[in-house]
């Protein structure tokens, strides 16, 4: 059988175990190496016992090369095992190699989750935010129109996929028709921001006579 099999990124960086993070989206690239054997191998790429490429070519020293090329990584792809095995006879146990994907990953859904009720000028307020699907966690941001808001606290569920963001504001009159937004963003990748957002209803408690 072969004597190694070895799994390399295009620049001939060495992989193994748990690999990335690769961004939700991007392309992979991977080759495979097959050391000697007689007969020379046969290399392929599998994915949970699933054939994904079976062509490979002579490489120099006698080697046998298999380049992978996945596109579009999705989010199903993450933590998924790909084994590259070298075989050259029925009667041994192919040789292989294999990587595990660690991957960033977008956030799934944002959403102001407090009820929409007019709000009275001067009312200590606030509002919650809900975010899930990012890896890692997801940033939220409060934003009053172009404003950034301050006064926020974040916290993240156990297993990292939920963040729970509350901002705390007392409402003035000038809030009154306002476009309050919750965004949240993976902030190792672009594009990844999503946001949810409602106007102010804001009211006076008492009517001004001066």
């Amino acid at each position: 059988p072969p004597k190694e099999v070895i799994i390399t990124d295009p620049e001939g960086q060495r992989l193994e175990g748990t690999v990335g993070p690769y961004d939700e989206g991007s392309d992979l690239v991977v080759i495979c190496e097959a050391d000697g054997g007689k007969p020379l191998p046969s290399v392929s790429w599998w994915k949970n016992d699933v054939l994904l490429d079976s062509t490979y070519s002579p490489a120099p020293h006698g080697h046998i090369r298999n380049e992978l090329r996945l596109s579009n990584l999705n989010r199903s792809d993450f933590e998924t095992e790909i084994t590259c095995k070298a075989s050259n006879t029925n009667l041994t146990v192919p040789k292989q190699s294999s990587i595990i994907l660690d991957m960033n990953l977008k956030p799934l859904e944002v959403k102001i989750t407090t009820i929409e009720k007019p709000i009275s000028v001067g009312a200590h307020t606030e509002l919650q935010c809900l975010s899930y699907g990012s890896r890692p966690p997801a940033k939220i941001t409060w934003w009053k129109g172009t404003q950034k808001m301050v006064n926020v606290r974040d916290t993240v569920s156990i297993d990292e996929n939920v963040t729970l963001s509350t901002v705390s504001f007392v409402a003035v009159a000038k809030d009154n028709g306002r476009y309050v937004s919750c965004r949240a963003e993976n902030v190792q990748m672009e594009f990844s921001a999503i946001e949810n957002g409602r106007v102010l209803n804001v009211h006076c408690k008492y009517k001004n006579f001066f």
